[in-house]
């Protein structure tokens, strides 16, 4: 059981890692420039908590905290 533990823990890891490298060779233009795919803002027009949290995620890693602050304030938790 131990093992299987660890082993889950890895792959959590190696994917927390892997999704963070691909988010940084996005090129900015292409996270700003598409239309919106959230459901909740297509339905009411209303932007949810998540709104924009891939931007800022993307401005987080590349250590632009002003402008990820001001895309989605969640970004630091």
């Amino acid at each position: 059981m131990h093992i299987q533990q660890h082993k889950n823990q890895i792959i959590r890891i190696g994917s927390i890692i892997l999704v963070s490298l691909v988010l940084m060779l996005i090129p900015f233009q292409e996270l700003a420039e598409t239309n919106s795919i959230c459901i909740h803002y297509n339905l009411f027009k209303i932007q949810c908590p998540l709104c924009g949290m891939t931007r800022a995620v993307h401005e987080f890693m590349h250590f632009n905290w002003v402008s990820a602050f001001k895309y989605n304030a969640v970004v630091v938790l």
